[in-house]
């Protein structure tokens, strides 16, 4: 997409569901069973060129087998739709009865994203069964928002702060 691509946002797994769960309003424009989700957008100045640019990206990925669905927005509702489920971390946060949240900004490398996301989050599970963590972010510039969601223990939060 080169030039063309404006945003490359990355949902895992329980964000995503999560968000369509407990926030109200959420629209499903994919099954909730997927790994993590992945937010492209493009712009430019022939906005039929750029869609099917979007479309021949999309079909090589899955011929490719490197995504497993997709869906395409073809009007502003649905593109706002989609982003509203990855800009709803407030409203996701303020749905859990827990009143202590920790959120980082971790910045890594795209390709070490998963598994440093799977490292973090069984490494909190072992300070703290309880706890959980929601991430989401911008893959494209190597940023991730890690929110770790626990009841207020002063101890564990000093010790889950240092995780990242």
């Amino acid at each position: 997409m080169g030039g063309e691509l404006t945003a490359f946002e990355v949902m895992w797994n329980e964000y995503y569901r999560l968000a369509l769960e407990r926030v109200n309003g959420m629209v499903r424009p994919l099954p909730v069973d997927y790994p993590f989700y992945v937010l492209i957008e493009a712009s430019g100045d022939d906005a039929d060129r750029v869609h099917a640019d979007l479309e021949k990206l999309l079909d090589t990925a899955m011929r490719a087998n490197m995504i497993l669905d997709a869906t395409l927005s073809t009007s502003n509702a649905s593109a706002a739709a989609i982003w509203r489920i990855r800009d709803c971390s407030l409203q996701l946060a303020r749905t859990f009865p827990y009143a202590a949240r920790i959120a980082l900004d971790v910045s890594i490398a795209i390709n070490r994203m998963d598994q440093y996301v799977k490292t973090i989050v069984a490494r909190i599970k072992e300070i703290d069964p309880g706890a959980f963590t929601i991430v989401f972010g911008h893959a494209g510039d190597g940023n991730l928002h890690v929110e770790l969601h626990q009841e207020h223990t002063p101890d564990r939060r000093q010790e889950l702060e240092r995780l990242a």
